[in-house]
């Protein structure tokens, strides 16, 4: 029995300490070059990340160029800049298509989750990119941790705190919050950017009111939805003792549970189960045995009538 409960938390543990998945993709164009280029190829990117072993898995497809002389992942940078390259493909002139996973450190995850990667496909007659795509999150939800540790250029020394999600609607181009905090006295809330986490911006989104429960919603214009898809949008609750700002939260993506953790939390919860099950027959059948011994024991010792 204590084996079995032993195997059982086990293996929850296990389950447990998978990680969480997020996913990302990219549009290359011509256009999106530096300096842009006047291309008739264009390309696709889907990417998903791991964060239980730190792994980068890619598809990336193009048409319609030739004579490929290089493909990598670069940053970090914005849209409009440029970096070296941190992750490099083996390629040939033919290639068209790559497929695989990389292991990164934690510098290009950051990046990543900033926005600040793009691919870029190299060839002979653009060789300094003749494709290229910013790296962004495909996910449509969204949330922020709200903290005065968070407030930039200084942090702010308070207990208040704060928590919101984010529902983007990429049909209705439409963003609807809910948020949630304990700032006493506050004054103005808004979301603000296009800014890092060490960075601050001006007010994008004016809340009608900074009450302690925020709802809302808004559409949003191109370049909003870009700040937003790559990290560049935070919320911001002022006060009267903090008029810069009491509590902030940049607005990060969603993670979504990865393949193996749904596999091994079904595993682990089976096991669960099962030995929960085997426990309780083996402890129904100990009762039904002691009460088999103990009849067998009182008829042998009270006298037959």
């Amino acid at each position: 029995m204590k084996l079995l409960l032993v195997l059982a938390v086990a293996f929850a543990a296990l389950s447990l300490a998978h990680g969480e998945r997020f996913h990302f993709g990219a549009t290359l164009t011509g256009a999106q070059a530096v300096p842009p280029v006047q291309s008739s190829g264009e390309g696709s990117g889907s990417f998903h990340y791991d964060d239980d072993d730190h792994v980068l898995h890619y598809d990336i497809v193009w048409e319609g160029i030739k004579n490929i002389k290089g493909a990598h992942i670069h940053g970090p940078a914005r849209p409009g800049s440029t970096a070296g390259h941190v992750i490099e493909f083996k390629t040939d002139d033919d290639t068209d298509s790559l497929s695989g996973s990389v292991e990164v450190n934690k510098d290009i995850v950051q990046w990543l989750h900033n926005g600040l990667l793009y691919v870029n496909v190299h060839t002979e007659d653009h060789e300094e990119g003749e494709l290229r795509g910013q790296i962004i999150t495909t996910s449509h939800e969204f949330f922020a941790s709200l903290r005065g540790e968070h407030q930039r250029p200084t942090p702010v020394n308070t207990d208040a705190r704060g928590h919101a999600t984010f529902k983007y609607d990429p049909d209705l181009r439409e963003l609807r919050w809910e948020i949630d905090h304990d700032v006493d006295k506050p004054t103005m809330a808004h979301i603000h950017g296009p800014a890092s986490d060490a960075e601050t911006a001006g007010p994008l989104i004016v809340f009608d009111s900074p009450h302690s429960t925020i709802k809302g919603s808004k559409t949003l214009t191109d370049q909003q939805i870009g700040y937003l898809k790559t990290g560049l949008l935070y919320v911001n609750i002022h006060s009267e003792q903090h008029p810069d700002g009491a509590i902030r939260g940049q607005i990060r993506a969603e993670a979504t549970s990865s393949g193996e953790q749904g596999t091994w939390f079904v595993l682990s919860v089976g096991l669960i189960m099962g030995a929960v099950a085997i426990g309780t027959l083996m402890l129904l059948a100990g009762v039904v045995g002691y009460q088999h011994y103990q009849r067998q024991k009182y008829s042998a010792i009270l006298p037959e009538e």
